[in-house]
Parts: structure tokens; C-alpha cells; sequence
């Protein structure tokens, strides 16, 4: 909840804060809490804040999603991956959310703070993304 810096854009907040990367997969991969099933429909309460970045971004109507399948991991081959890549060089939208695209020009206008980075994408079921990220 805490932060090093903040500097405002255009959809939300630029925060910066120094992280300790392995740390973070690691408690990703050996998960010390337990696993909710089903998850909630809405963030729980006393947790709200984690969800907003303590207030800073707006939680409006919560989608719910469950289809966790242990056993149907998504596999992405080269070529499948390349294509993406290639329709988004060629200005086509791969983002595979309904917010009108808003994310790549978000990340276009803070690519001074973003580039010769490295990024984790987790959770992504199709590598839009990815492929995004690539490209800039």
C-alpha cells in the first residue's frame, strides 16, 4: 500500500514502488494462504482498499469469472503467439477486453518509465498482452 513516487496520468495514477521480484513469484507459485472455492463475487470488505490502490482507482460493477481447471493449462505455441504479435505491428486490436482498447496508449504514454524493463503478464488466458509488450 505504500509507494515510493506518484505522478498523475491520464487514466490513473502512475505509482512507483521498489519490489523485490522473486519474492513475489515465489509467494505466487507457493501460495501461503488458502485458496477460496468458489471465489467471491465481490471483494471482500475489509479488503476493498487492496482491490482500489487504497481509493486511487474506481471499482465499478465486478465481472465474475470461475473457470478454474487445474488440469486445462493454456499452451500457446510460437506460431500462434507470432500472430498476435504480427496483428498488433499491423495496428489491429488484440486486446481481448471490452474497454475500447485503452490499454496500449496507457502504456505508450508512459514508456519512458516502462522501457528496458522486465515485466511479468500473469493471468492472461490468451497472450495479447504479451504481444503488446513485445512491440513497444
Amino acid at each position: 500500500m505504500e509507494y515510493n513516487s506518484k505522478e498523475e496520468g491520464l487514466l490513473y495514477p502512475l505509482l512507483r514502488k521498489k519490489v523485490n521480484c522473486d519474492d513475489i513469484m515465489h509467494r505466487m507459485a507457493y501460495c501461503p494462504f488458502k485458496t477460496v472455492r468458489p471465489p467471491p463475487r465481490k471483494p471482500p470488505p475489509n479488503l476493498l482498499k487492496n482491490y482500489t490502490m487504497d481509493g486511487h482507482c474506481v471499482f465499478g460493477q465486478p465481472w465474475y469469472f470461475d473457470n478454474f481447471a487445474p488440469s486445462a493449462a493454456l499452451h500457446y505455441n510460437a506460431s500462434r503467439f507470432n500472430a498476435y504479435v504480427t496483428r498488433d505491428n499491423q495496428g489491429e486490436n488484440v486486446n481481448a477486453y471490452r474497454d475500447r482498447n485503452k490499454f496500449k496508449p496507457a502504456l505508450k504514454n508512459y514508456l519512458y518509465a516502462i522501457e528496458g524493463k522486465h515485466v511479468a503478464v500473469v493471468g492472461t488466458e490468451k497472450p495479447w498482452i504479451e504481444a503488446i509488450l513485445v512491440n513497444l
